[in-house]
């Protein structure tokens, strides 16, 4: 249609009405109007659902329904033309149900005239293209709020007056959750003070901060802020981004960084030390064919056991720093090196007094190599040992002990160590197995000695998890494959 011609959609159950109507419109020249009408509720219902009209022009009476009622549906089901009331008489309630529903004006039929009629409608037509562009842009900006990379809120004071859809990952709250409450609720007590500082500012850019999320967890975030006039009012809109990934990421370049410096310690240890312990070795394997007696002998095999396993630790270091696999692996004997390992922590339970349990059903055979097989039994038995003494420190002196046990599976064997420690918090369970990780003093631990296991058994195809409660104890549970 040209833009001087325009649909009107009647809806009166009066024939002579739209006869009244037709006739005012006709009188306009400057304007040229088709009129539509329909009689019924259910036909001008109909006719407003599926026509495309500008404008509407809609009695108050409409036999045994109003015009109020069918206005009210259309506008719930989402249809926004521009609609006219028209009654019999001046009634200012209705005036008002009418507006409050959607009405674009209000007109009285007695005092219709052609003039009253075209400036009525062209208002109308005006307002509902405002109206829908209006609409639209509320829809653009809709769509952009939503889809930006960065959570925001938008804050009157420190309270959330609206929400995008990124925040819900971010804090696990639904957008409705978030609304009206304290920004301050979703960020760690440590940051309150920092953060109601920031909002007293012009702007703010890239504050670090620690955010909660609805199930308790810790997230590393990175707010910017700055005044805005949202609705008239100022307020503060704040962009947040969830640095988990960042953090990650800077981790594992930090321990990329560290695993270089335990290279150079690697390869600095398997030469300042090579030799003498060379030496030793050589001597004590001379002491074994010199001497008869067999006590002497006993402990000279034992010193270069030591040696070798000292040997293949600082291969490991080198394997862990290089990240190289020392080796896929061959059958080893389980139950042998269970028993080299425990030859070697017995008299240190006993010394402590910690009774050891050992559940094996038979013969068992995995895929490992077995002197670095027994570095990881020795690390977990002694970090088991370590946790018990500690449990009994803080006071739980009874009952303590260690079970090794073993589940044979149809390709894999379980060898679980569990103790009745100290436990380990939460917190650091995902951290135990990195390198340098460790909660004992300085001079106590290294943090090598877990991870140098993990590494170990990832190489031959197998996994080692850990299950503990604090005040409870750890589980182990290392699995192998079969050969």
């Amino acid at each position: 249609m040209s833009l001087d011609e325009y649909k009107i959609l009647l809806i009166d159950d009066k024939k002579d009405e739209y006869i009244n109507i037709r006739n005012l419109l006709s009188q306009i020249a400057s304007v040229k109007y088709s009129l539509i009408w329909e009689s019924t509720y259910e036909d001008g219902l109909q006719a407003l659902t599926s026509e495309g009209f500008d404008a509407c022009l809609l009695d108050s009476n409409l036999g045994e329904r109003t015009g109020l009622e069918l206005l009210q549906e259309a506008r719930g089901r989402g249809i926004n033309n521009p609609v006219i009331f028209l009654t019999e008489k001046t009634d200012f309630e209705v005036d008002v149900q009418a507006m409050q529903v959607g009405a674009s004006d209000y007109l009285v039929k007695t005092q219709l005239t052609s003039h009253l009629l075209e400036r009525s409608i062209r208002y109308a037509i005006k307002h509902g293209f405002d109206f829908q562009q209006l609409r639209e842009s509320n829809d653009r900006f809709k769509v952009l709020f939503n889809s930006t990379f960065a959570g925001f809120f938008v804050l009157k004071n420190d309270i959330i007056f609206d929400v995008n859809s990124p925040m819900e990952p971010i804090f696990g709250y639904r957008r409705e959750e978030m609304t009206g409450l304290s920004v301050l609720r979703f960020l760690h007590p440590d940051f309150h003070d920092p953060f109601i500082k920031g909002l007293r500012s012009e702007a703010t850019v890239g504050s670090e901060m620690i955010g909660i999320r609805k199930d308790g967890q810790d997230i590393p975030l990175e707010l910017s802020s700055r005044i805005i006039n949202f609705r008239g009012q100022s307020m503060h809109l704040i962009a947040i981004r969830d640095l988990t990934e960042r953090k990650q990421m800077e981790a594992q370049i930090l321990q990329q960084d560290r695993l270089a410096s335990l290279g150079l310690l690697a390869s600095g240890l398997a030469h300042e030390i090579g030799t003498p312990m060379g030496v030793i070795r050589g001597r004590a394997e001379m002491v074994i064919k010199k001497v008869e007696n067999e006590f002497v002998k006993e402990n000279m095999n034992l010193i270069v056991s030591q040696i070798d396993r000292i040997s293949k630790l600082v291969h490991s270091l080198l394997h862990l720093a290089r990240s190289s696999a020392p080796n896929t692996g061959a059958s080893v004997s389980l139950n042998r090196v269970v028993e080299s390992v425990l030859t070697l922590v017995r008299h240190e339970l006993a010394q402590k007094d910690i009774p050891i349990e050992i559940k094996f059903p038979g013969e068992s055979v995995v895929r490992a190599e077995a002197g670095p097989l027994g570095q990881v039994f020795l690390n977990l038995l002694v970090n088991s040992i370590h946790a018990i003494e500690e449990a009994r420190r803080s006071g739980r002196t009874g009952g303590h002990k260690i079970s090794l046990s073993v589940e044979e599976l149809d390709k894999k064997i379980k060898i679980c160590i569990q103790d009745s420690g100290c436990g380990i918090p939460e917190k650091n369970l995902s951290q135990i197995f990195k390198p340098f990780f460790t909660t004992k003093d300085i001079g106590s631990g290294t943090g090598l000695g877990l991870a140098i296991s993990f590494k170990l058994v990832q190489s031959w195809n197998g996994n080692i998890d850990v299950k503990s409660q604090v005040g409870s104890g750890s589980l182990f549970t290392v699995t192998l494959l079969r050969p």
